[in-house]
């Protein structure tokens, strides 16, 4: 089991190509899941993916909760918006602490999505292990030298020579860990789709989980 940030930023210190929204967050999260998906496990996501089973991250996060499913990847974007949909900040503490909990015990891979990693509550962020950074970078007709790249600072861009370096911010790492084309693993999702997930705890209602 392991939990996976996906960010603009991990720790607000912000680089060019950084600031956009568009800097390949949700290609990046996609890409690893699908390799889950393709090694055989069942995925399950907040938003509409090819090879998921889409639902309500309130659903999802119930299921996992309640021990319906397990050997599974959940990937969540906007994660500051579900959790901070929850209410108070005592509740929400101990919803993560007793969700991160149960995602060890069931074998869930978490990847969640958040332009600003420090919009997240803090004990979720100390939980995650890996923080990936993505950046959207032109390749200028050089595909196969990224030394050649310039780095893209338009958030809707229509240029299609686009290329994402995934860098690991946590543990951090000098070079990119991976080089994605997101001509092809934009095929695997809408980016246009409209997050307004969110969901609803009662208070009390999680001291009542197991």
């Amino acid at each position: 089991m392991t939990i996976t940030c996906v960010c603009g930023t991990w720790d607000d210190i912000v680089k060019a190509g950084h600031i956009i929204q568009g800097n390949g967050k949700n290609i990046t999260a996609v890409w690893f899941a699908y390799v889950d998906y393709l090694h055989g496990k069942k995925v399950y996501s907040n938003f509409k993916l090819a090879f998921a089973e889409t639902l309500p991250a309130q659903e999802i996060i119930d299921m996992s909760l309640r021990g319906e499913i397990h050997d599974c990847t959940i990937i969540l974007d906007e994660m500051s918006l579900i959790l901070n949909s929850l209410g108070e900040k005592g509740e929400v503490l101990k919803f993560i602490m007793k969700w991160v909990k149960q995602l060890r015990k069931m074998g869930i891979d978490l990847y969640w999505i958040e332009q600003r990693a420090n919009d997240v509550h803090l004990r979720l962020r100390t939980q995650t292990p890996l923080a990936l950074e993505p950046e959207k970078y032109h390749t200028n007709g050089y595909d196969n030298n990224p030394q050649m790249w310039e780095i893209c600072t338009v958030d809707s861009c229509k240029r299609t020579d686009h290329r994402i370096l995934v860098f690991s911010k946590k543990p951090w790492l000098p070079i990119p860990i991976k080089i994605l084309n997101p001509q092809i693993i934009g095929k695997l999702y809408n980016s246009k789709e409209i997050m307004l997930d969110s969901m609803k705890l009662e208070k009390g209602a999680v001291d009542k989980l197991n």
